[in-house]
């Protein structure tokens, strides 16, 4: 929906005649009337209307505040009003970002995760030796050692 379309229907709410609004929303004076009964027809234009006279506020993006960019296709998904192919399309560039991939690690921890699972059971290290029968060596101190 362009800004001229968002001031019609804005005008559309005060203004008298749809003409009246064309030309406040800044058509030319000359096709005011068929481009006002145009857009009477539009369903943008229409759920534009219904929300102003329901009071609801612009989504973020149509405010004119400052976004991350994350928040601004989150909002041009979310908006009603915005065509369907741009909210799909804010929808599939926002994804990545909200969703992250299933795969939590790469190549390298896939082969540690496999071979500590292959390490267990028949094939799991034994235990170490004890030593508990060695005894330890003696050797005789250097003359001049304390």
């Amino acid at each position: 929906m362009t800004r001229k379309m968002m001031a019609f229907a804005l005008a559309l709410t005060t203004c008298r005649t749809g003409a009246e609004a064309a030309r406040t929303a800044g058509y030319p004076a000359g096709s005011a009337r068929a481009i006002a009964s145009k857009l009477r027809r539009d369903p943008r234009v229409i759920a534009e209307v219904k929300r102003i006279r329901a009071g609801k506020p612009l989504p973020l993006h149509a405010q004119g505040v400052e976004l991350t960019p994350l928040e601004f296709l989150i909002s041009v998904m979310t908006d009603p009003t915005a065509d369907m192919r741009v909210r799909l399309r804010a929808a599939v560039s926002a994804a990545p970002f909200v969703h992250r991939r299933g795969t939590p690690a790469g190549k390298k921890e896939q082969a540690q995760g496999r071979a500590a699972e292959a390490s267990k059971g028949r094939f799991a290290h034994g235990e170490p030796p004890k030593l508990s029968n060695v005894t330890p060596i003696r050797r005789p101190m250097p003359d001049g050692a304390a």
